[in-house]
């Protein structure tokens, strides 16, 4: 997603000053049914927070605490999805080995930068939420086979949307790591180019099992 950080983002809220109260009490309702999904899939009593001002879904893997966006007429699809992801980083995303990683990686590409301030910090972090989010996808999706339509539907209402702010005229000349993210999120509903060269990558992110193979990869 353009990034995983790139694509939170850009996903712009939709929550409306007109509401009708009708409206209200049917996002409410959605809510409390969403915030009891998370639980049950996430299978520990998670913190779930309904957040109007958050652009996005996020969960915090330290604190355990999962933040949803309220969005006007947000679609079930949608909300699946945005719970689906971050719950898959409950499930399989550790805290300590996800900054222990990062840190490594960093210090074995930029020996000489300070990981937490400076850029190639952020660029280690974009690549591997690349690699990472494709994984935990897939492990959500094979533990919880019937969420795999939402998380197909509501990637493409976010694309239709222009929610991530491409189309498909511009494709080939995205970044590397754009088009990778592109592919794994959208990827059964567009062609995004590779060149034989690049194609070698998206098979490597595709067989990750572990975060010690997220790391290998980003590494690559």
């Amino acid at each position: 997603f353009p990034s995983h950080d790139t694509f939170r983002a850009i996903m712009l809220s939709n929550l409306g000053d007109d509401m009708t109260t009708a409206q209200t009490a049917s996002n409410e309702k959605l809510a409390l049914n969403k915030s009891q999904l998370a639980k049950l899939l996430a299978t520990e009593n998670i913190t779930v927070v309904h957040n109007s001002k958050a652009r996005t879904a996020s969960f915090d893997t330290e604190k355990r605490v999962l933040e949803l966006p309220v969005w006007l007429n947000m679609s079930s699809d949608v909300y699946d999805l945005l719970v689906g992801h971050e719950v898959g980083h409950a499930l399989y995303t550790d805290y300590q080995q996800l900054i222990d990683g990062l840190r490594t990686l960093h210090t074995k590409l930029y020996p000489s930068d300070v990981f937490e301030t400076s850029r190639s910090g952020r660029i280690v972090q974009q690549v591997v939420n690349i690699v990472e989010d494709p994984r935990i996808e897939k492990l959500i999706k094979r533990r919880y086979p019937g969420i795999r339509s939402s998380f197909n539907r509501g990637y493409k209402e976010l694309f239709e949307q222009g929610l991530f702010k491409v189309s498909v005229m511009n494709l080939p000349s995205l970044s590397l790591t754009d088009r990778l993210n592109l592919h794994f999120k959208v990827g059964t509903h567009i062609r995004v180019p590779f060149s034989a060269a690049e194609q070698p990558l998206i098979a490597l992110i595709d067989t990750c099992e572990t975060m010690d193979d997220v790391f290998a990869a980003a590494a690559t």
